[in-house]
């Protein structure tokens, strides 16, 4: 009995994963159309016959599947983007389920990544299908990191630290001959310097997503004028780093060893 409770109960956290994953890729895509006021009001429908789907055509990743990822009325493909972004939303949550369920993670820290892993894939959404980055996402996602390190580590210095990086960030990409990366990269550098609250963290995070963003290089875009979306890459760096897996860490204590 216990056991088909706890699975009734992962079927429910992957659904509501899914979800919000999609309603996460509608602002995305709406807010890619400056189509703002229809976040809530509008209805979903079909990209290229517009006809307004019901109800068994909206169920989160079933749906997708059932229908063959084809418009029921024009049979046109649906674009992938949606099953994915519900899945991988759903494996996420019902993955931070596990981690919970076997106390690796608190209660606390639970819903914490629940929140931030949901702001994660948007943004990543966002970059990969129209390299953008919409900036009040990313404060926000560095204010939930500030409140958290505050409320449950006492970490307060991350606090005017975040808000000092975010303005200077934003006095350089004023800078019309400001070339580094992308401005908004820098800024969801800093929300994760604030979601770890140490330096070591942000280290991991660079050094991971870097090697990363070589790879997809070599293997994806070197033959391309396209730019490499690195949000994804940042995303990756901040689940290796955020779970303990620390290479600046270690070399640091090498370097203290050796001299």
């Amino acid at each position: 009995m216990d056991q088909l409770i706890l699975i009734l109960f992962y079927l429910v956290l992957f659904f509501l994963g899914a979800s919000l994953g999609s309603f996460a890729l509608v602002i995305v895509r709406r807010g890619h159309n400056n189509d703002w006021k229809s976040w809530l009001t509008g209805q979903s429908h079909c990209e290229s016959c517009h006809k307004t789907l019901v109800w068994w055509e909206l169920i989160p990743t079933i749906s997708f599947l059932a229908l063959g990822g084809k418009c029921s009325k024009c049979r046109t493909k649906i674009d992938p983007s949606h099953f994915l972004c519900e899945t991988f939303t759903g494996i996420v949550y019902c993955a931070l389920f596990v981690l919970y369920y076997l106390s690796i993670i608190t209660v606390e820290e639970f819903v914490f990544y629940l929140i931030v892993h949901l702001i994660f894939i948007a943004l990543s959404a966002s970059d990969f299908l129209y390299r953008e980055i919409n900036s009040l996402i990313v404060y926000g996602l560095g204010i939930v990191g500030c409140i958290y390190q505050a409320v449950f580590n006492q970490n307060y210095i991350v606090i005017p630290v975040t808000i000092v990086l975010f303005v200077l960030v934003g006095i350089l990409c004023a800078k019309d001959n400001f070339i580094l990366i992308g401005g908004g990269d820098l800024d969801v550098g800093i929300a994760i310097f604030a979601l770890l609250g140490n330096v070591f963290g942000i280290v991991d995070v660079i050094m991971y997503s870097a090697t990363i963003g070589i790879i997809m290089f070599v293997c994806l875009y070197r033959k391309t004028e396209k730019a490499i979306p690195f949000v994804p890459c940042l995303y990756v760096g901040y689940v290796l780093s955020s779970f303990g897996i620390s290479i600046s860490q270690e070399i640091f204590n090498l370097c203290q060893q050796l001299f």
